[in-house]
């Protein structure tokens, strides 16, 4: 088993992964394979996306779930070979001042060699880094990789299922940035607002035409329209 193979499963997953625990705590995990150079930025639509998903129109900002959005890289995108990286917003003024959001953004580096981190955990991330399986939940990990590699009936499915969800996420992702767009299409420029979703000036002037073109149009149908680049 090879990592690119690993990172090519974990890239395929739809969210990659979204999950909420017993105790109502959000999990959003992604899988970054390519410096983008935007991660601060990455991260801070992921966590709007997951802000949006919870809270409906008119609910009290208190229904907003403690939540996580984690990213794994290949890389290390701030040069300090930390295995980990924690986010969480606090005062400039004193750094001990929380601002107590209940939102923390963590980035794993498969490359890290600094920090004091679990056994377990450096486990899985060596074995993210290097394919080398050492301890039985890797190991574990790796036998269930090379039996989804092996099976190619089971391979013939999960590629077709991964596609349905790629066209359903993009479609997903598209109708809440045209969500985004129209409520700040009016107060923000279009650069402006590329910038804040993290998208393309085309993709974000595809959207702000299509809205005045065609106003009857909901987010879903303008969403199908856009020419969505990788």
């Amino acid at each position: 088993m090879c990592l690119d193979d690993l990172f090519y499963l974990l890239s395929k997953l739809p969210l990659d992964v979204y999950v909420e625990d017993d105790e109502g705590t959000v999990y959003d995990l992604e899988v970054q394979t390519t410096d983008k150079r935007n991660l601060g930025k990455r991260t801070r639509f992921y966590q709007s996306m997951i802000d949006i998903r919870i809270l409906k129109k008119g609910q009290d900002y208190k229904k907003l779930k403690k939540s996580f959005v984690i990213f794994i890289c290949n890389y290390d995108p701030y040069g300090k070979s930390r295995y980990i990286y924690t986010f969480r917003n606090r005062c400039d003024e004193d750094f001990e001042v929380l601002l107590e959001d209940e939102a923390a953004k963590i980035v794993i580096n498969t490359k890290g060699t600094v920090g004091d981190i679990g056994d377990d955990l450096k486990a899985v991330i060596k074995y993210m880094d290097t394919g080398v399986a050492s301890t039985e939940y890797t190991k574990a990990l790796d036998a269930e990789v090379e039996s989804v590699k092996s099976d190619e009936k089971v391979r013939m499915q999960y590629m077709l299922l991964m596609e349905a969800y790629a066209h359903e996420r993009t479609l997903g992702d598209g109708r809440r940035v045209v969500r985004l767009v129209r409520r700040k299409m009016n107060k923000l420029s279009v650069a402006d607002m590329a910038d804040m979703f993290d998208i393309s000036l085309p993709e974000c002037n595809s959207i702000v035409t299509m809205i005045a073109e065609h106003p009857d149009w909901d987010d879903e149908q303008i969403a199908d329209q856009v020419d969505w680049e990788e």
